[in-house]
């Protein structure tokens, strides 16, 4: 009878992980998670809602995936890097640039989000994509 009740318990978990986990062979993820379905999967659209909230692990993760191309543009046509001249965000700008987010690329106004930063007021901001002047 004891091996029995073993047998049951260990199919009975076994069957529980099943249900919250999705084993995919390059990693598992809770299936509960409708944002990331698989461990190193991520969309461009992540990143920028990751960089627009300032969720800087998140944005270190999908970085450090290298799933997605830092300088895409999403499916609002904007840029992760054009993100942060919402709120000024000094701490992201340099993670992205830091990553390779190109300082020139061209926003849907026709500047570049460089030339955005050097005719504004945080002087900051300016300082870093200083540091990255081509």
């Amino acid at each position: 009878m004891r091996k029995k009740t073993g047998a049951y318990i260990t199919f009975a978990a076994i069957i529980l992980a099943a249900m919250l986990f999705d084993f995919s062979g390059k990693g598992f993820s809770l299936r509960q998670d409708s944002t990331v379905t698989e461990i190193g999967s991520y969309t461009i659209d992540q990143l920028t809602k990751a960089v627009q909230e300032n969720d800087v692990n998140l944005v270190n993760k999908i970085i450090k995936s290298k799933s997605v191309d830092i300088n895409g543009k999403n499916s609002d046509g904007k840029y992760p890097i054009e993100m942060i001249l919402v709120m000024g965000n000094c701490d992201m700008a340099k993670i992205l640039l830091e990553a390779g987010a190109d300082p020139y690329v061209i926003t849907s106004d026709g500047r570049t989000v460089y030339d955005i930063v050097m005719k504004g007021d945080n002087k900051y901001l300016k300082e870093i994509f200083r540091e990255y002047k081509k």
